[in-house]
């Protein structure tokens, strides 16, 4: 039986989202293994995990008594789709194996909104196979929007240095494709109730998000005002934008926006389906309102 205050495993520990996890759960007194490549920013217990490896030192989570495994690695070094699929949906499948054998009750993976039926995206393509995985073996998978809160890393990372830093931004098409958001210590806090609930909702996944979307223009607007910036935003079309993001990953591999990622934000879910049932039976506040002021990395503000 799970303890009232389980213990959490939380992969990709080295990651932004995985190291904000565990930050603010350990903010909340829980317990936290971090498993990644490398430590985490955060001083925690550290076991190392790698996708292409699998989990062979599984026998050493079953004895810290992990109860939740939170899955949130994914390896972006490899782009080909066959690569893709080998590392990351291979090794989430060697992971649940593990999970099975260690006897660990509670499985949360961290998806996307780019993963639905008819996504264009390899990421997408990817994270909806994982999703069916983790669904078979009675696991839980979030799509979260896009992850925002303090010193934020990922794509929102990206596009606020973009707008704090450029005279010019190019737009992806006229900018007006709507995207989804979610602070950071919303979706801990949804790992939180999901894991100490006493049993994972029937569903195959939660779409994770404020329910009010954004333009993507409107999104590169409030990150530069936060900034006390006012750049100029011209619309390119989107097949020029990743030509050039094509170009630049060829000569630098693994830097800034890639190409994707643009046909994941330009081609999103059209329908997302929002499941304020199954929140409300948690108890689960508001997600809360894109707030680019949080953003800035102030001493002062609180991260959670």
């Amino acid at each position: 039986m799970m303890r009232d205050m389980p213990c959490y495993a939380v992969t990709g520990a080295s990651g932004y989202l995985g190291n904000r996890l565990i930050a603010i759960l350990l903010t909340k007194g829980r317990s936290v293994l971090a498993l990644g490549r490398r430590r985490p920013a955060v001083d925690v217990p550290f076991l190392r995990f790698d996708l292409r490896e699998g989990a062979s030192n599984i026998e050493t989570l079953r004895q810290t008594g992990i109860d939740v495994i939170v899955h949130a690695a994914y390896d972006f070094s490899v782009s080909a789709p066959a690569l893709v699929h080998k590392v990351n949906v291979e090794g989430t499948a060697r992971l649940l194996d593990a999970a099975d054998k260690a006897g660990i009750g509670r499985f949360i993976e961290i998806s996307t909104m780019s993963a639905f039926d008819g996504c264009l995206s390899v990421y997408g393509q990817a994270k909806l196979a994982i999703e069916r995985l983790v669904a078979a073996r009675n696991g839980l998978s979030l799509r979260p929007g896009l992850i925002w809160g303090p010193r934020p890393g990922g794509m929102v990372g990206t596009l606020y240095k973009l707008a704090g830093s450029l005279p010019v931004i190019p737009l992806i098409g006229s900018g007006t494709s709507l995207q989804y958001l979610v602070r950071d210590a919303d979706v801990a806090e949804l790992i939180i109730r999901l894991a100490e609930y006493p049993q994972l909702p029937p569903v195959p996944y939660l779409t994770v998000c404020h329910e009010r979307p954004l333009q993507f223009r409107e999104i590169l607007q409030k990150m530069a005002v936060a900034q006390d910036r006012h750049p100029i935003l011209v619309p390119m079309p989107a097949a020029m934008v990743k030509l050039c993001l094509h170009a630049v990953e060829r000569v630098l591999p693994g830097r800034g926006l890639r190409t994707d990622s643009v046909t994941g934000l330009i081609h999103g879910n059209p329908a997302p389906v929002f499941r304020p049932d199954v929140l409300g039976e948690l108890g689960m506040p508001p997600f809360q309102l894109f707030d680019p002021a949080v953003l800035a990395p102030r001493t002062t503000r609180a991260e959670s």
